[in-house]
């Protein structure tokens, strides 16, 4: 004969050591009630807004005149590519295709060289690396201007691409010397030294042309002053305390954190384990938080980048003097830049989609503009408030899907280096193809104003591929929330059940019911 006891309905059982403690139900819950208020409590207090130290300020600042090096330096180079392959004997269809260059240049650094570099040497060396690479570059583009050799001058910018992409790295760069908290400010903060370098390249570039002679030597000076930026770009770095590169092994590595246990059974979950060993380089680049993204950077480049390859061509062919278009791209630069002091806010508060679709609304308003270009009837406030317009839109997309992209390797830190290479080679190689199309869907509109307009039509499209990717993006977002709250619906009934098991097989003598089997 064996004796099993029914418990009462209103009791807990709750272990104590060697034995089992009966309290009563509702004071088991109150008690679990207050256990998550505390921890609710100290999760927020981890939460809060963390201080900058001293040496951090000091990194950040660095961090942005470098930027700003970087920036003057690819100003020149944008902003003066398209004329300088037109003054040694290109044709408006090849003009753009300096950019193009550029950005393939950035491309191919991002996915052979940024990975290996920083990983195996650090920050430091491969920012150095970058400027070593500019240098090369501007060398190799003023054999190009003597010689008068648009291949050279075109393959120089491939070279001078690579530097500036490693240089981009800097905003990867200010979210790790800086607190969680100031992330996506650190990004933002990085990229507004391009406010400095929006006036500084293109003024530089009008000073020193013509300096060293007219015909192919009209532009010589702008890549000797390229130098300069390189190598004002190096002090800067090495100012910068950089701190050792966590690449090479998970943040979390052999912790196990307390959301990782099991209460009832005192056993890690089998799916959230602390060093992530299911999770492989492949897997995060198929997730949806790097591919959307990584297409909002491809676009956000290349709806800005495309009229800003050919508009000085077709201002000039309209009828304007260099000296104004470089006005109007003077503004631009500063339209991409500036915003960066609310951006990061807007990002913090608002959240990455929301930035995506202040870009969105700043593309369509900037694309309209140029659309309704009438040659040289207004003046050059068209041509202005359009490319400012794309320059904030670019900001804003670029600046989210950065801070955006971030989020896939959190789980996975070691996987870092490696996610950002891919992220900057994909979005400078398929933006670079798109650029390459410029100047033959320029000419296929008749060039001048029609080549203007038939290129802006082309960015509309692009514009509502953008849109697509923002709303799947939000659906997903929508869903994966859903998802979240029903699987803690699905624990909490599982602790409940758990609990009443625990009931069941606890012993109340002087509560029980004899039982004959």
């Amino acid at each position: 004969m064996t004796q099993y006891h029914q418990p009462r309905s209103d009791t807990y059982a709750a272990s104590n050591g060697d034995h089992l403690e009966v309290i009563p139900l509702g004071s088991a819950i109150n008690e679990m009630n207050r256990a998550d208020t505390t921890e609710s409590t100290v999760t927020n207090d981890q939460q809060q807004p963390q201080t900058m130290t001293p040496l951090q300020r000091r990194n950040i600042v660095f961090l942005v005149l470098g930027f700003s090096c970087v920036v003057a330096g690819l100003t020149l180079i944008v902003g003066t590519g398209p004329i300088v392959i037109q003054s040694i004997g290109g044709s408006a269809a090849i003009a753009p295709m300096s950019l193009a260059c550029f950005f393939l240049g950035m491309s191919v650094v991002s996915c052979t060289v940024t990975h290996w570099c920083f990983e195996n040497y650090g920050w430091k060396f491969g920012f150095w690396f970058g400027c070593v690479l500019t240098v090369l570059g501007s060398t190799t583009s003023c054999v190009g201007l003597w010689m008068s050799s648009t291949a050279i001058v075109l393959f120089s910018n491939v070279i001078l691409g690579a530097g500036a992409g490693i240089g981009m790295y800097l905003r990867f760069a200010s979210v790790d010397v800086l607190p969680q908290a100031f992330a996506s400010k650190g990004v933002t903060w990085t990229l507004c030294g391009g406010c400095l370098a929006a006036f500084v390249g293109p003024e530089v570039a009008a000073a020193v042309t013509g300096a060293f002679g007219d015909g192919y030597l009209t532009f010589f000076g702008v890549f000797v002053v390229t130098i300069c930026f390189a190598v004002a770009q190096a002090v800067f770095i090495g100012l910068v305390a950089f701190g050792k590169l966590s690449v090479n092994a998970p943040e979390n590595e052999g912790k196990i954190g307390d959301d990782e246990m099991e209460i009832v059974t005192g056993k890690v979950k089998d799916d959230q384990t602390s060093n992530d060993t299911d999770t492989t380089l492949v897997s995060l680049l198929k997730r949806s938080d790097f591919l959307l993204p990584l297409f909002v950077s491809v676009l956000s480049w290349s709806i800005m980048a495309q009229p800003m390859s050919i508009f000085r061509v077709a201002m000039r062919e309209v009828g304007f003097t260099d000296r104004q278009s470089l006005t109007v791209i003077e503004f631009h630069f500063l339209a991409m830049y500036s915003p960066g002091f609310i951006s990061g806010w807007f990002i913090e508060k608002f959240g990455t989609l929301r930035s995506s679709q202040v870009a969105i609304s700043t593309f369509l308003l900037g694309t309209a503009i140029n659309l309704s270009t009438q040659a040289n009837s207004n003046g050059t406030v068209s041509w202005f408030l359009g490319m400012v317009f794309l320059g904030i839109g670019w900001n804003f997309g670029y600046s989210g899907a950065t801070v955006w992209v971030t989020k896939v390797y959190a789980a996975a830190p070691h996987f870092k280096s490696k996610v950002q290479a891919a992220n900057e080679s994909l979005t400078f190689f398929l933006s670079g193809i798109l650029i390459f199309s410029t100047g033959y869907i320029y000419n296929a509109g008749g060039a001048s104003i029609d080549g203007w307009r038939v290129l802006n039509y082309f960015i509309l499209g692009l514009i509502a591929i953008l849109i697509c990717l923002v709303l799947l993006a939000m659906q997903h977002e929508k869903t994966h929330s859903s998802s979240g709250s029903s699987s803690k619906r699905e624990s909490s009934f599982e602790d409940a059940r758990t609990a009443d098991r625990i009931i069941d097989i606890t012993v109340l003598p002087e509560q029980s019911e004899e039982l004959e089997l």
